[in-house]
């Protein structure tokens, strides 16, 4: 995740055919230890009280590894965006000054994924992935972004995202609109779980992760950045100021 569970997760909806579990694609280890088992239930319990969302079974949770992502967005984008159109969004761009010259969008989204993501939701399979490196059970750090993914999964099971629009490809106004108001949600709980169960461990880890290489998003160009970035920091002042107006214009704004 780190900032970036965006993309894969606009990707994801917005190419079904992506299935994680699809045959064409390295199939997904299931997360089968006990003890990461039992974490998993507990976050999710956590979150579910903290967010006042309930679902009734425990989610589908499965590792995954740089091949099976890498695999993931290109199916992913290749679905989205056939390589006709995204030379002639590159060439656009080019126009407008945005991107630099000889810039693979594709290849750009391969680099950051595998630098950015570290879990994320499937609204696809309803499925929950967590990178392979990610001990759950023994990382504050990572509990936290299963968290923001747990809530993206509670979203899903309660609005159903694509139901609402968040892969109309007709109607970009209103995708961005549904995808800002999910991450917005999932960022403030995000910093509700941090509030209700950090800890010094949690600190330590967050200080750690300022450190890791961020080469790929340092050299994203400007653009698509901020579209990235968006829908984190506006969805979450959006939905801090809907909370303001009283509880339940949380779920309003769904």
């Amino acid at each position: 995740m780190r900032v970036l569970t965006t993309l894969l997760f606009l990707l994801l909806t917005a190419a079904p055919h992506a299935d994680p579990t699809s045959s064409t694609l390295p199939a997904p280890e299931p997360i089968q230890d006990p003890a990461t088992l039992e974490t998993l239930r507990q976050v999710q319990q956590q979150v579910e009280n903290l967010r006042g969302i309930e679902r009734k079974e425990p989610l589908p949770a499965y590792y995954f590894d740089s091949d099976l992502l890498t695999n993931m967005v290109q199916s992913a984008i290749d679905k989205q965006y056939p390589e006709i159109e995204r030379k002639a969004f590159e060439r656009f761009l080019l126009s407008l000054g945005a991107i630099e010259e000889g810039l693979d969008i594709a290849e750009m989204y391969r680099r950051l994924l595998d630098e950015q993501a570290a879990g994320f939701y499937d609204p696809e399979s309803k499925r929950l992935f967590v990178h392979e490196t990610y001990d759950i059970t023994g990382s504050a750090l990572a509990r936290l972004i299963l968290a923001h993914e747990i809530c993206h999964a509670l979203q899903d099971h309660t609005y159903d995202l694509r139901a609402l629009g968040i892969e109309d490809a007709n109607n970009d106004d209103l995708a961005m609109a549904i995808l800002t108001v999910a991450e917005g949600d999932a960022t403030v709980l995000t910093a509700q779980y941090a509030a209700a169960h950090g800890s010094d461990q949690l600190l330590q880890e967050a200080m750690t992760m300022m450190f890791m290489d961020q080469s790929a998003l340092q050299s994203t160009p400007y653009f698509f950045r901020q579209a990235l970035i968006f829908p984190y920091l506006q969805g979450q002042v959006l939905v801090q100021e809907a909370l303001d107006l009283g509880p339940g214009w949380r779920d309003q704004l769904f």
